[in-house]
């Protein structure tokens, strides 16, 4: 490995390695490559202490980079997600009283279809003319048996 084929083959490698990563940390892995290069090539005057610094401020600055791409992702993705999932969670519990209460008042009205039909049974039964009640009770039955069905239909029987 010659002097100058050092740096392009760490430059390459780290290249190569990282293709996935995003651009800013990529180019902080290339200053360390960079750093580390010339760390190869020091003259004997420089002392490695300078080299360590110099690594540890590059650390630092990846660290302040990634703290700030968290805070870019939180504010960007996860804070407008939270927003969403509070947004159909609302909706959900209008829609889950809107049903009740459409169940609630379906049921309500069978209800009083069944006991208007009772009512009308038990006069044709004890009447001496069960056909006066023969033509109410046909009346009622169409509606007691409509609401039956839609009360049916929706609790998915």
């Amino acid at each position: 490995m010659g002097g100058g084929q050092g740096g392009s083959l760490l430059s390459s490698i780290a290249v190569c390695s990282f293709h996935s990563v995003s651009p800013g940390l990529l180019c902080a892995l290339l200053t360390v490559c960079s750093f580390l290069h010339n760390a190869l090539h020091i003259q004997k005057q420089q002392h490695v202490g300078d080299v360590l610094f110099q690594m540890a401020e590059v650390h630092r600055q990846i660290q302040v980079q990634l703290e700030e791409m968290l805070k870019c992702f939180h504010n960007e993705l996860l804070s407008e997600l939270e927003k969403k999932v509070e947004l159909d969670a609302r909706y959900l519990t209008a829609a889950l009283k809107k049903y009740q209460m459409e169940h609630k008042s379906k049921g309500e009205s069978l209800e009083k279809c069944q006991g208007e039909l009772k009512k009308l049974r038990r006069k044709s039964q004890g009447s001496k003319n069960p056909s006066k009640y023969g033509e109410k009770e046909l009346q009622v039955s169409p509606h007691t048996a409509a609401a039956a069905t839609a009360t049916s239909a929706s609790c998915g029987s």
